[in-house]
């Protein structure tokens, strides 16, 4: 029978790494992103320094995205594999991640794994892995950060070239620092000052000019884009609800840098979805990503200003993910209507 998840904090973590033995397992989630490479890969380079027993192995659920496997070339560090299986691994480690719906075709898998299975994850979630150790920082922006705390507490000093490789992970996760607390940039200063992170590529790396594809899909993500108003004079915000049929975050994220208060942006055909609210904007996006995955018929969460959510890949599912969104964000505000201005 599984087990519910059971919580660990920071201590109790640290000595069930110390404690593990063995082939180990480090993944992310489903298209991994740069933050959650960066966090694996950093993690296993950390756990074999200071635990001479055990062997860590980086494997992707499926894949990496564009972005992640930029950053891991230009930094020289081999794009990680895809996982056949867990059968011959003592130990599976997550980072960015807590939910086995986020984890593809391995959900279950993991969940029926034998061995020790410790999640380390930055966002919201309501359903985590059964027969799982989770641990989860809602106070870092990035999974970087908690990776790059968890090397301090365990005496594991990155190198110039990891370190370079977490500071990508927090840029990039915190969209070039835009949603950094004080912390994160104490992170990143000590990561350039003292372990010789190059910033300056990182920059270039993480946020390079986007490629035609994308730029064309945030162009039409604006021109066919559905704005709301609610509340009245200058208190009222704008919620922007389109469609796209790829780079979702990328068009939600123009739409907030456009002047929007709260964005989401919806894939009918892939069934998925992204939201992200500005500096300022009240709620939390995740949780309400949460309600939205379940309006979508499928499951959703992250950040406070960043989120998403998958579901069924139909437009009747599509619409009830943005109204449910819409809904959710008068629900933040204390606000029963809103005004359609736009589209």
């Amino acid at each position: 029978m599984k087990k519910p998840a059971r919580p660990l904090t920071l201590s109790a973590l640290l000595k069930k790494l110390a404690a593990l033995r063995g082939r180990t397992l480090i993944t992310f989630h489903s298209l991994g992103d740069v933050d959650s490479v960066a966090s694996a890969v950093a993690l296993a380079g950390a756990l074999e320094r200071k635990n001479k027993r055990v062997s860590c192995e980086v494997r992707c659920i499926d894949s990496a995205t564009a972005s992640a496997r930029r950053v891991l070339e230009g930094l020289d560090f081999p794009e990680p594999r895809a996982i056949k299986e867990l059968n011959s691994f003592k130990n599976v480690l997550l980072v960015d991640v807590s939910t086995p719906t986020l984890l593809g075709d391995w959900g279950e898998a993991v969940e029926a794994f034998r061995g020790v299975v410790i999640a380390v994850d930055n966002h919201y979630h309501t359903r985590h892995l059964k027969n799982a150790f989770v641990y989860v920082n809602l106070e870092k922006p990035s999974a970087s950060e908690i990776v790059f705390e968890i090397a301090k507490k365990l005496g594991a000093k990155p190198s110039a070239k990891t370190a370079s490789l977490l500071l990508a992970g927090i840029a990039a996760d915190t969209a070039l620092f835009k949603s950094a607390e004080n912390a994160t940039l104490g992170d990143a200063g000590e990561l350039a000052r003292t372990h010789g992170a190059d910033f300056k590529k990182i920059r270039l790396l993480t946020a390079p000019q986007p490629d035609l594809g994308e730029r064309i899909a945030v162009l039409k993500a604006v021109a066919g884009v559905r704005v709301e108003k609610i509340g009245k004079g200058e208190n009222a915000v704008l919620v922007a609800l389109a469609n796209a049929h790829a780079f979702e975050l990328q068009c939600a994220s123009a739409l907030v840098e456009l002047g929007c208060d709260y964005a989401f942006v919806v894939n009918e055909r892939e069934g998925r979805a992204s939201a992200v609210k500005a500096q300022g904007a009240r709620g939390n996006v995740g949780k309400i990503m949460e309600s939205v995955g379940a309006a979508f018929r499928g499951s959703g969460g992250g950040h406070e200003f960043v989120g998403g959510a998958r579901g069924e890949p139909t437009r009747e599912r599509a619409d009830a993910a943005g109204e449910e969104f819409l809904a959710r964000v008068k629900l933040v505000l204390g606000e029963s209507v809103s005004k359609r201005v736009w589209g």
